[in-house]
């Protein structure tokens, strides 16, 4: 019988979906169906049967814009695993933390002369990841995760966004500053330490497993490599003003083909 594999997420299953449609048969077997939906939706989406599916008229209508061509409604038991891709479980979280944070283990608190005059806030290493994996339990993820996890026994993945593309290293967008920083002063190791210690945290608490970015896209402990990311896409952007804007937080096709190949690796493995 052919395993299926349920990814569900926001804007950043479209690396997967374009995966799929560059190598379908690349999947080992493994039938893998799509669902988009925004963080906004969830409020307006319930379980009937065990199916998730949209409850308003406004939600059905958002839902078909973003799944033109959706998979039969089925219930959540019916599948071999289900992936929660993006919805805010994204590692800038732990970038904005350390924009007004500092703890000890991080290099660039050797060049600062006097911790007691910094202007971040000095706090403990367990507390940083405390607060980051706090801000994580709240997210969009975590919410869907609440709501289908009982309903099935089989493996739910938890996949955070990428990391931020390595273009933006010197942004001048103000949610993605410090970037450059990080990484020029030595934090960016500490940072994807933290990230990863605070993600697989919320993982646990969650009862899914938590399936890190592939390292192999990864750039600077904080970013990701720029030809596994959408650089060359420029959006208009409601948060910039309605200004265009290069998409450097969404991955591309390779993007999503490195983490399907995990994804399915871990649905056929063994373990699985």
């Amino acid at each position: 019988m052919t395993a299926r594999l349920l990814v569900v997420g926001n804007s950043h299953v479209a690396a997967i979906r374009a995966a799929l449609e560059e190598a379908p048969e690349r999947q080992g077997g493994v039938q893998v169906e799509v669902l988009a939906l925004r963080a906004s939706m969830l409020g307006a989406f319930d379980l009937r049967e065990g199916r998730l599916l949209p409850a308003t008229d406004e939600a059905r209508a958002r839902f078909e814009t973003l799944n033109p061509d959706p998979p039969p409604p089925t219930p959540l038991a019916d599948y071999a695993a289900i992936a929660v891709v993006g919805l805010d479980f994204k590692p800038l979280t732990a970038m904005a933390f350390w924009r007004g944070a500092r703890w000890p283990g991080l290099p660039s608190l050797h060049e600062v002369e006097d911790l007691a005059t910094m202007a971040p806030l000095l706090v403990s290493r367990a507390a940083a990841e405390a607060a980051v994996a706090s801000r994580l339990a709240g997210c969009a993820a975590a919410r869907l995760i609440r709501l289908i996890r009982p309903q099935t026994e089989a493996p739910v993945f938890l996949l955070p966004c990428p990391r931020l593309s390595q273009r933006g290293k010197w942004t001048d967008v103000p949610r993605f500053h410090g970037h450059g920083r990080a990484v020029d002063g030595g934090d960016g190791g500490e940072l994807d330490a933290l990230w990863e210690g605070a993600a697989a945290r919320v993982g646990e608490a969650l009862a899914v497993r938590y399936l890190p970015q592939p390292r192999n896209t990864i750039v600077g402990g904080i970013m990701t490599k720029r030809r596994f990311m959408r650089d060359d896409v420029v959006t208009l952007s409601t948060a910039a003003g309605h200004r265009q804007v290069t998409d450097m937080v969404h991955g591309n096709a390779a993007y999503g083909a490195a983490v399907l190949g995990r994804l399915v690796a871990q649905v056929t493995g063994p373990a699985a």
